[in-house]
């Protein structure tokens, strides 16, 4: 069962990361023009980042590193995620993902 989860894990992390010119800018300018998309993809990402993180933090016996309230909504993902691309307009060309990783890591730190 382990290897069939590691395995399809790999195969979703593998197409999330399949799109290699996806930027922050991109992300950044779709958000701003409010397409459907910008919101699907945010979501996306941070629930493919959060199963990353939770299905390593249960095979180490350790903390998970995505802590998003479940509380927290799809629309303040979005708000985080583009306060922290108009925040840091230096290194938007980088990969859309990591920024999103980032924004909502910042935004909502794990507890010690």
């Amino acid at each position: 069962m382990r290897w069939l989860l590691a395995g399809m894990l790999i195969v979703f992390w593998s197409a999330a990361f399949a799109d290699r010119e996806f930027s922050g800018n991109t992300l950044l300018r779709m958000c701003e023009a409010r397409d459907a998309y910008c919101s699907g993809y945010i979501h996306g990402v941070v629930e493919t980042l959060k199963l990353h993180s939770d299905f390593n933090a249960a095979l180490k016996d350790e903390k998970p590193t995505i802590c998003i309230p479940g509380s927290a909504t799809v629309g303040q993902m979005v708000d985080v995620v583009k306060m922290y691309l108009i925040e840091k307009p230096s290194i938007r060309h980088m990969h859309a993902q990591i920024h999103i990783g980032n924004a909502v890591t910042q935004a909502w730190p794990c507890p010690k």
